[in-house]
């Protein structure tokens, strides 16, 4: 009876070992398996990263994060592609610098993840500022994410110099709204009302700055 009872001892005992490892490997996997947390990297502390022409890749060249571009020189002006990661479709294209009032930006917001593909052309040097994530009432030409960058809610929108561009309004990847700001073209409006929500991307086009008034 007694080598009974230790050998149902022993059994138990293994059985126990093998259902702990069992589940912690399975607990392990299934952590493994969850996609990365979604948010937004303060690096804002961080020194510029300057870029000349050519094409670099956010985590080889530059790190991953959130940054303004603006041309280094106030002579220099060129093209500036950010693509959409793993496509040849652009994210961002405008021409970036000090050129002529009608066909340039003077900065781009933009945040980069890892491998995502930049393209520099003609521009001598590009600096890259890390961006602080806080609420603002004017947004520059760029991408820009409701609920972190402007607060909720139902706005007024007006080219700040009058010149013409494009705001565009994305919701799951999908335009939801578009407004065609500025002084120029019959299409054009020299203010709109918006209304956007928590998660909402705002991408702006051609136009150095945007007013929200709510």
């Amino acid at each position: 009876m007694y080598l009974l009872i230790l050998l149902l001892a022993i059994v138990l005992a293994i059985l126990f070992i093998y259902y702990t490892r069992h589940s912690d490997r399975r607990q392990t996997v299934i952590d493994n398996d969850r996609p990365p947390a979604l948010g937004r990297e303060d690096i804002s502390g961080k020194e510029p990263i300057i870029l000349g022409f050519g094409t670099f890749i956010a985590g080889v060249d530059i790190p991953p994060g959130r940054y303004l571009a603006t041309a280094t020189n106030e002579v220099d002006f060129g093209s500036f592609v950010v693509y959409e990661l793993g496509t040849s479709y652009p994210e961002i294209s405008e021409v970036l610098g000090y050129f002529a009032d009608s066909a340039y930006v003077p900065s781009i917001a933009l945040t980069l993840v890892q491998d995502q593909v930049i393209e520099i052309k003609k521009l001598i040097e590009v600096t890259f500022t890390p961006l602080s994530t806080e609420f603002k009432t004017e947004l520059t030409t760029g991408i820009w994410e409701v609920g972190l960058d402007i607060k909720p809610g139902t706005y007024t929108i007006s080219s700040k110099d009058g010149r013409s561009g494009e705001l565009t309004l994305y919701e799951e990847n999908l335009p939801v709204a578009r407004a065609l700001l500025g002084k120029e073209g019959l299409k054009f409006q020299e203010s709109e009302t918006i209304t956007i929500k928590a998660g909402q991307i705002i991408r702006i086009s051609h136009l150095p700055a945007i007013l929200f008034e709510e």
